[in-house]
């Protein structure tokens, strides 16, 4: 060998080395690069010839064997892998073997090569891990969790004794856009750290979606039992996550589906669990569901029905109808409620329970409440057009929580009156005492903003959610608007007309004004003027209207007093 072909040789990262097999398939090793004996873990500078199996026990494997055969009998070059070390120490190599031509027909020999693969063969660890685990959490993804489940229920001999559990974080969209991804990840991380301690030892658990958690129950569950398990998620995830100094509550809807014999694979009992999932959102979040045959029926409707809304937000096919707010004493309109309605082209007129809770639970709910909001402004700019009564008029938008983490909402709201020409004193925002509370450390400089500009904020509902009521002294609010529940019952419960009176005292103490929600009567009139409540909203006043009427009212009707926005003086 020349002194060239030897230096390249010595230098060479790949090993390289000759072996020769006697009769006995016993092989050893000629010669070899110092890149092989590293590989191979031999001394530095070996005695050659040396026996293989006394550097590695290589010869030994079949990989190694089915190699030495291809290239014998074949001609092909052979290929093996080796490795050896565990955990971070491990090292992984493949190699060549090739026949040589030699004149000692009793003793053959080989060319060997050995590649270092290591850091491949990490990569490729790495890359299939990715394509099958949660990179955050490291649960299983939906692929992999799948694969698992339908693997098991291969094995199942009792396919009546499995559970599968569907877990969604409600609002989870809300944290990820106020608080940013980090704090997002952080919630997601301690649920799943949560969740994993309630686990079952044969259970799986899986991050199947970006706020959705599985739970596969292989063995011994009934359906009692998969209730009590449910009930230990609301329980284990209702006590407060601290996420960047913020304090965050959390609540989660479950669905949850009984393996049948009508079940074929794991896909069909994520679906179906999905589905009761979906009916426990609908329900109102926080709850639990169990899948039965109607629930798909009822989630193949509202995923068309979602279609639907979707072409009808492009198409503006929706629209606005305003629910006066009057003065308790003369019935003057001081207000407007804007209250969404759709006229389904197929299916009539839908609730807006109904499609508010899909636009929610299909993201729609920004686009819808950005076109709300604008639709409102711009019809109370046409009145303030065409007729005088309007000028004093203000404008209530009811808000949900899914809007407030919407990105940018105060700039939306400032968009909205700018385009219509109109000042913040002309808005009333309408949030729910739950959606206040359930986003306090989110929303309070929101609030602030939006109360900067003039607008001004009124409790939705009030007196039916939240039990302390320290929060209205945290929050800029104007406006308290008392429950229709309270209203129809007075006249026949004493303990309501004390509540009400205490709200109305409440509110004089505060500066805040106070609307009677679903006043019906007369009677009703006449008892909340008396106990201190000066404005009403209610069919005894008028229904919601379309923006015709309104008009028609506002031109027809005396001027409005002067207590119009800023409530009763005394």
């Amino acid at each position: 060998m020349s002194a060239f072909a030897e230096m390249v040789l010595e230098s060479m990262p790949c090993g390289v080395g000759v072996l020769a097999c006697d009769g006995e398939d016993e092989f050893f090793l000629l010669g070899a690069n110092p890149a092989l004996l590293a590989y191979l873990r031999a001394p530095e500078t070996p005695d050659f010839p040396v026996a293989l199996d006394s550097i590695c026990d290589i010869s030994l494997s079949k990989d190694f064997r089915e190699a030495f055969e291809t290239s014998l009998k074949h001609g092909e070059i052979g290929q093996f892998s080796l490795a050896w070390g565990e955990a971070e120490a491990r090292r992984t190599f493949a190699g060549t073997l090739q026949v040589m031509a030699s004149q000692d027909k009793d003793t053959r020999r080989l060319l060997m090569t050995l590649h270092d693969t290591t850091a491949e063969t990490a990569r490729q660890t790495e890359l299939l891990r990715s394509t099958l685990y949660d990179p955050l959490t490291g649960l299983p993804n939906y692929s992999l969790f799948l694969r698992m489940v339908n693997d098991i229920l291969d094995r199942l001999d009792t396919p009546d004794r499995a559970a599968m559990i569907v877990i969604n974080l409600d609002r989870f969209r809300l944290v990820n856009e106020s608080l940013g991804i980090s704090a997002a990840d952080q919630l997601l991380l301690e649920v799943s750290q949560r969740l994993s301690k309630l686990c079952p030892d044969e259970a799986i658990l899986a991050r199947i979606a970006s706020d959705e958690f599985a739970l596969f129950v292989p063995v011994n569950v009934t359906e009692a039992e998969a209730l009590a398990l449910a009930r230990k998620i609301h329980h284990q995830l209702d006590t407060v996550f601290t996420l960047d100094q913020h304090n965050v509550y959390v609540t989660v809807s479950i669905g949850i589906d009984l393996l049948s014999k009508q079940i074929h694979s794991g896909e069909d009992l994520v679906d179906n669990a999905l589905s009761a999932m979906h009916r426990a959102k609908a329900e109102g979040r926080g709850r639990t569901v169990l899948y039965h045959a109607e629930l798909r029926k009822r989630s193949q409707s509202l995923f068309a029905l979602e279609s639907d809304l979707r072409e009808a937000l492009d198409t503006k096919s929706l629209e606005l109808h305003y629910q006066p707010i009057c003065d308790m004493r003369t019935g003057a309109v001081i207000g407007v409620e804007a209250l969404a309605r759709w006229n389904h082209p197929t299916k009539g007129p839908i609730s807006p329970l109904e499609f508010i809770a899909v636009a929610e639970n299909a993201g729609l709910i920004g686009k819808l409440g950005r076109w709300a909001l604008e639709e409102a402004c711009s019809q109370l700019a046409y009145w303030d057009q065409v007729t005088h009564q309007s000028r004093a008029l203000t404008m209530n938008v009811n808000v949900s929580g899914a809007q407030l983490g919407e990105p940018g909402f105060v700039e939306i709201v400032r968009d909205a009156l700018t385009m219509a020409g109109l000042n913040g004193e002309r808005i009333r925002l309408e949030l729910t005492e739950s959606t206040i509370m359930s986003n306090a450390d989110l929303i309070t400089d929101m609030l602030l903003d939006l109360k900067a500009q003039g607008i001004s904020i009124a409790v939705d509902d009030f007196g039916t959610g939240y039990s302390s009521l320290s929060y209205l002294n945290r929050f800029p609010i104007d406006t308290l608007k008392i429950d229709r529940s309270f209203v129809s019952r007075l006249g026949e419960s004493a303990e309501d007309s004390k509540i009400i009176h205490i709200i109305t005292m409440l509110a004089r103490t505060l500066g805040m004004t106070v609307v009677a929600e679903g006043v019906e009567t007369e009677a009703q009139r006449k008892l909340l003027g008396e106990l201190g409540c000066h404005f009403g909203q209610g069919y005894f006043f008028a229904r919601p209207l379309p923006a015709r009427d309104v008009t028609k009212l506002l031109q027809t009707q005396a001027t409005l007093p002067d207590t119009a926005r800023d409530g009763p003086e005394h």
